[in-house]
This record gives structure tokens, C-alpha cells and sequence, in this order.
């Protein structure tokens, strides 16, 4: 990207001195050749003579920092990113920078590929990029593209109080079809929008995205202003980072995942850096990532100091942040409108605050003081039935929202869902002696115990599952009382390896209720209820006071239906109606690319196409093939005919192959024949996952049947209904 120069530049000579001078205003424009005037300018600037006549700028400015380097102990930086990429949505984190002149400390979703000659570049940026006049950290927001790239679009924005190097702040990106926006404690600082954007999205194709990446690195005058070795080491903290994807459907956001940071190692589906920053003048490696306290910490160290460890990295300065949004319940929906980042409570009905005291050995207990917002004064915690400690004044993104009800020593007589620390995202299911399963995490001992009390604990899978890291569940003694018999035949499915919830549960975890009469209705993303009838957007004046709140009254699960003669055997998938009509069932409609344009031996080749399908997914591997087709398809085959790959959670998918199945969505009704199915194992779950969110069933169409029947695969992200012909 185009970098403008500091105030002031400082070259290292090959002797150890330096020279301080104003910035180069020699007669050069970048990519130009080095006539007489020019070389003799710059000749006088540094001292000697680094460059020659007909070099150019990209020539000198290499020159120039083979001088800085003279001299100089080697700097190690850190960059820290997903595996993943990500399409449409929001990306967001809660990070305290580095702060430094002559230091780069960044947020950036970025495209894999950005920097080939032969793609487009996709980059948006936060950079704290040095000090200003005055002392105080800078930054910079940028929107970099260009085929190739990177063509900058940058500018720089006063955040204001606090220091956004002396404290947490979180930092938003929403990035949708027709706009991109930048928000700091969810107050939008710019926007981007119209044919800009819409130009911008071209370099994306299929279902090519953008990486999470953090970095911390070296500047110099060109970028970041004058380094100073003796202002090493420096860190950045990253607090979390989460993903909410994006439905054009709705122009909402949906809450997806959060990483916390809370093992001591690597975080699965995450990865560093190892080459060099970008202007050369300091080095990334692993060595320099650090995982500590729940952060994810950055350091910019020297060759001669020790190694960066959770034993030598300070804590994070700590001041109150203005406006941040708390984390989203990990187990439900959270979507929004696209214009603002929504303050979502922790618990079911009510947020409580994040100011708390601290033990003596550092660790915050979960405790916020009383409901008022960030700003009321701190005059209890929230500490029922226990002895409350002093409120510390001062932000914890661990306790925010968190509250205890403190009990005997007898076992609680309901289960109790929550997450917790010391828990990770390896795992599996816990049933309690109610029968109620859980998706709980392991006791961050490489799947050693689950975090499963009092109750069976299943196996633990050994692959990191977003909706159960770091929960954890104490079960409840059970009810003296037997539970209603259900009438025979009327009942909805139980959940697999548990019983429906009773009437005043919340049944989002079962997706049933015991009395078969009533359905499983979301109230928000943190309650569900088992009710006899549901107006959405109504308040229910049965509520207690402080959670009269509206009902979303979205089905979760099935709605019962009367007993009905045993039907002709057919393949069986789960069969929640949720937003469809009668005779159709529910699933979440995705889309794929069988030819993927980035594959060079395929006929739709694209140079500037996005690379993701082929970096991540082997897609030039499996041009035209399908499960259920004999043999490589055409890829004129592939174009004109309807295909949809069908995945249930029921296990059965087999019974699916070579079916015709008719789908509804977005206005239209169109037939297509099940070619294919989708694997876990190939995804990391995310099979399962996906088929979650459409009541226990995915449809992925292909690419070529999107665009022929709906005209734009930006539509293929959400409900859709089905049934087979």
C-alpha cells in the first residue's frame, strides 16, 4: 500500500550512528528512474552514495534499509491468523496496540492470494501506525485493492478516549454485498459503499473469503514513522476475536464463533507467520506469539532479549472502554440490524456490567456489579448469596455480564449450563439423570475428563467445536416428581440421548417439549420456552417483569402434529417444518463450486479468480466428480443441470443418493437430483454444524444451478424448504 512519510526520518550508518533529517522531497515519483538531480539529491540526504543513476525508488528504498539495518540487532515481529476464510460478515476483536513510532500494530481481514501478480487485491485494515505529533498512538483505516494490488484507500480517524494503546477497545468490520464499514466500541467511524464496493467485491469468487489476521511489525519513515530499538519489547493483546456471518436475505448479522484464547497453545484453526514483515526490517516467527491470561499477545522483541514467554509478558494495561460490546451466547442465534453492533445481554434476560474486584492471585472472579450499564456507579456485585468483595473500577472482559448465585453444598436441583473457564473446545455430550444431553467441552486435558458433573459423560472427540468451548455443565438432582407421560403418538422426536424440556425450561439445548401439546418457541438468542401458541414480536405479560421482552416465536425443532397413519417407508431426515409450510421440512441452503475457476486445467479458468477453493478445499482434485455419479461429470454437464448436495444429521444420507428433490426459497420452486452429500471429516464438522442451523438438514446446491434459477449466489445463505419428488 502507498505509505505517506513521519515528519522526520533516522538512517543508520554503517559506522552505528544515525542521521535525522527531514522527509525525501527529491525530484522522484515511485516506479521512475533515478536521473542526475535525483541521485544527487539523495545522495546528500544520506550521507553517501547508496543508489545510482537510472535505479529505481524500489531500489533506493531497499539501499536505504540495507544502511538502517547496518548495524542493528535483528527485530522479531509476530503475525497471527485463521486458516479459514470468511465471506460476508462481520469480523471483529477486542485488542489494546502497540504503541511506538516506527511500529505497526494491525487488524486485518486480508484475501490468501492478495499479493499475486495474476489476482486482485482484498485487504481492509486497523493499524495503529506510530505516534502523532503529540505523542499519541495513530490510526489508520484502509481499504486496499487493485489487479493487481495493493492500491490504498486510506484514512486516518481521531478515536478519542481512552488510548487505544493503554486499553481494550473492540474493533468491528462489516463487510456485506453493499457496503463496508468500520466501527470502533460500536460507534461507526467510516463507510464505504455503491459501485466502490461493488467493484471491490469482484475479487471474490464462489465462496472465496478473508482471513482473521493480527500483525506487529517494524515501519520506517515511509510508514509508521522513526524507529527506536530502545523502546523494545513491545505487545499487542488480543482480548478475542469472533465471527458473525451475513444473510442478504435479512442485511443481518448471525453470531458464528468466538475464540477466547484460553489454552496455553495454538488455538486449532489458527497458525502464525513466519516470513518477513513488510518492509523487511523485522521478522516473524511463532516464537513471538504468546498465550497468556486468556490473551493472544504480540511481541516485537529484539535478537538479544529473552525469548517471549507467558513467565516475561506484562498483563495488558486495564482502563474502562467506552461502548464495547459483551460477548453473545455461544448457543444461540445472535443477529442484528447490519447498521449498528448490538449490546446482547449474557444471561437469558438481563445484562449485568464488567467492573469487579480482583483476587490475590490475579484471577477476576465472575462477578459484574448491578444492572445500569458500563457507566452507573459501581454500587454492588453481582454476588447473590455470597460474601461480595471490593469493585474494582476497571474493565474485564471475563466477567462482563457474569453473575453468581452462590448455593449449600447440596446438588442443584436443576442442571446448570454454562461456560466457564479452564475448558476447552475438544469434547462431546454429558447426560445428566434427567436424561437432558449437553455439548460440553474437555477439561483442557487433551480430552482426558469432560467437563461433565454429575452426570455420563460420552466420548471425546478430539476436534475443536466452537458452540461447546468452554462450556460446561453441573447437573441437577433429579426431580422427585415423574415426569408427564406423554400421549403415545403425539409426542415430537426426543433429542437424541435425552427427553424433551417441561414447561417453564428452556428447551433450545432439547428442541421439544414433555407435553406434546405444546412447541419449542425461541424467545431470543438466550431463551427458548414450550408454549401452546406464539405472536411473534409479542410481549408475554406471564413473564416477570424485568424479562418482558418481545418473542422472536421462531419453532426450534418440530411443531406437533396429530397422529397419523404409519407412511410408505422413505428416506427418514430430521423434520423441524420451522419457517416452511405444510408437506415441506426446513434446511439450511449453502452453495458450492464443482469447477472451480482458480483450477488451470479447468474450462472455466480464471486468472483473477479468487484462490480460496483451491488453497483450502483441493478443489482441482475433485473437478466433476460426485458421490453419487459414476465417473468425471463435464463440466457442460455440470452447468446445465439442477444438483444439490443433501446432508442430514440423522445419519442416513445414503438413502438420499440419486433422489430428485423439489426446493423452495426466494420466491421460486425448482426440482434437482441429489449428487452428492457433505463430509465431516473433510471439514472439521462442518457438515453437522451447518445442518444445525437449517433444523438438522443442509442443502448445498452447486454454483451453476444457483445462478441459473436465482441469478446470484449472495440468496444461497439461509432457511430453505424441501421435499422429495
Amino acid at each position: 500500500a502507498t505509505r505517506r512519510p513521519s515528519a522526520k526520518a533516522r538512517f543508520g550508518l554503517p559506522d552505528g550512528s544515525s542521521l535525522v533529517m527531514a522527509p525525501p522531497v527529491c525530484p522522484v515519483l515511485r516506479g521512475q528512474a533515478f536521473g542526475e538531480e535525483a541521485t544527487s539529491c539523495w545522495s546528500s540526504l544520506t550521507g553517501g552514495p547508496p543508489v545510482a543513476k537510472g535505479q529505481s525508488l524500489l531500489q533506493v528504498h531497499s539501499a536505504l534499509s540495507e544502511l538502517s539495518a547496518a548495524g542493528r540487532e535483528e527485530v522479531y515481529s509476530a503475525e497471527l491468523l485463521t486458516m479459514s476464510s470468511y465471506k460476508y460478515g462481520r469480523f471483529e476483536a477486542s485488542i489494546q496496540w502497540a504503541g511506538a513510532d516506527g511500529v505497526i500494530s494491525s487488524f486485518f481481514p486480508w484475501k490468501p492470494g492478495s499479493e499475486r501478480q495474476d489476482r486482485s487485491w482484498n485487504e481492509l485494515d486497523f493499524e495503529a501506525t506510530g505516534l502523532d505529533g503529540n505523542g499519541q498512538c495513530k490510526m489508520q483505516l484502509n481499504m486496499i485493492g487493485g489487479y493487481p494490488g495493493p492500491q490504498s484507500n486510506e484514512q486516518v480517524v481521531d478515536l478519542g478516549p481512552p488510548n487505544m494503546c493503554t486499553a481494550l477497545r473492540t474493533y468491528t468490520f462489516e463487510w456485506t454485498s453493499d457496503y463496508i464499514a468500520w466501527f470502533v466500541d460500536g460507534v461507526q467511524v467510516r463507510r464505504e459503499q455503491g459501485s466502490y464496493v461493488q467493484q471491490w467485491n469482484r475479487g471474490f469468487s464462489g465462496n472465496t473469503g478473508m482471513q482473521f489476521r493480527f500483525n506487529l511489525w517494524v515501519g520506517d519513515y515511509t510508514f509508521g514513522g522513526n524507529f527506536n530499538q530502545g523502546s523494545l519489547p513491545l505487545y499487542q493483546y488480543i482480548d478475542w476475536a469472533r465471527w458473525y456471518s451475513w444473510s442478504p436475505r435479512t442485511n443481518g448479522f448471525t453470531f458464528e464463533w468466538q475464540e477466547d484464547f484460553n489454552r496455553p497453545s495454538m488455538p486449532s484453526g489458527w497458525t502464525f507467520g513466519d516470513w518477513r514483515s513488510p518492509l523487511g526490517h523485522s521478522q516473524h516467527r511463532s516464537q513471538n506469539i504468546v498465550f497468556k491470561d486468556g490473551y493472544a499477545v504480540l511481541a516485537l522483541t529484539s535478537s538479544s532479549m529473552e525469548t517471549p514467554s507467558p513467565n516475561n509478558v506484562p498483563a495488558p494495561s486495564r482502563a474502562q472502554i467506552s461502548g464495547a460490546a459483551p460477548a453473545p451466547s455461544r448457543r444461540g442465534r445472535a443477529t442484528s440490524s447490519a447498521l449498528a453492533v448490538p449490546a446482547h445481554p449474557r444471561s437469558p434476560h438481563q445484562r449485568q456490567a464488567h467492573w469487579a474486584r480482583r483476587t490475590t492471585t490475579g484471577r477476576s472472579v465472575v462477578w459484574g456489579h448491578g444492572a445500569g450499564g458500563a457507566h452507573a456507579p459501581s454500587g454492588s456485585l453481582a454476588c447473590e448469596g455470597g460474601t461480595p468483595g471490593e469493585c474494582m473500577q476497571q474493565v474485564d472482559q471475563s466477567r462482563d455480564g457474569m453473575k453468581v448465585t452462590c448455593g449449600g453444598t447440596t446438588t442443584p436441583s436443576t442442571n446448570m449450563y454454562e461456560k466457564v473457564s479452564g475448558v476447552g473446545g475438544w469434547g462431546g455430550r454429558c447426560t445428566c439423570p434427567d436424561g437432558q444431553t449437553y455439548n460440553v467441552g474437555d477439561n483442557n486435558d487433551a480430552c482426558g475428563s469432560l467437563a461433565c458433573e454429575g452426570g455420563t459423560p460420552g466420548e471425546c472427540m478430539q476436534q475443536v467445536d466452537q458452540s461447546r468451548d468452554g462450556m460446561k455443565v453441573t447437573c441437577g438432582m433429579m426431580s422427585p416428581d415423574p415426569s408427564p407421560t406423554p400421549t403415545p403418538g403425539a409426542s415430537a422426536p426426543a433429542p437424541p440421548g435425552g427427553s424433551c424440556s417441561a414447561e417453564g425450561e428452556d428447551c433450545r439445548n432439547t428442541m421439544c417439549c414433555q407435553d406434546s401439546s405444546m412447541t419449542c418457541f425461541e424467545k431470543n438468542e438466550y431463551w427458548g420456552g414450550c408454549r401452546s401458541a406464539c405472536t411473534p414480536g409479542a410481549i408475554d405479560p406471564n413473564d416477570p417483569v424485568e424479562y418482558q421482552t418481545p418473542w422472536t416465536c421462531t419453532v426450534l425443532g418440530t411443531a406437533p402434529t396429530a397422529p397419523t397413519p404409519t407412511p410408505t417407508p422413505t428416506p427418514t431426515a430430521l423434520q423441524p417444518q420451522g419457517p416452511c409450510p405444510a408437506g415441506w421440512t426446513q434446511a439450511l441452503w449453502t452453495y458450492y463450486i464443482s469447477y472451480a475457476p482458480c483450477c488451470q486445467g479447468n474450462p472455466n479458468y480464471d486468472p483473477a479468480a479468487g484462490t480460496e477453493e483451491c488453497d483450502y478445499y483441493n478443489a482441482c482434485q475433485w473437478s466433476g466428480y460426485f458421490a453419487y455419479k459414476n465417473g468425471q461429470q463435464s463440466f457442460d454437464w455440470v452447468k446445465s443441470n439442477n444438483l444439490v448436495a443433501f446432508y442430514t444429521v440423522n445419519g442416513n444420507n445414503g438413502d438420499f443418493a440419486s433422489k430428485r428433490i423439489r426446493v423452495q426459497a426466494a420466491s421460486k420452486t425448482i426440482e434437482a437430483q441429489i449428487v452428492d452429500t457433505c463430509g465431516d471429516s473433510d471439514c472439521n464438522g462442518c457438515c453437522t454444524r451447518n445442518a444445525n442451523k437449517g433444523g438438522g438438514n443442509l442443502v448445498d446446491m452447486e454454483y451453476w444451478t444457483v445462478m441459473n434459477n436465482f441469478g446470484s449466489t449472495d440468496v444461497a445463505n439461509g432457511d430453505i424448504c424441501w421435499q422429495l419428488v
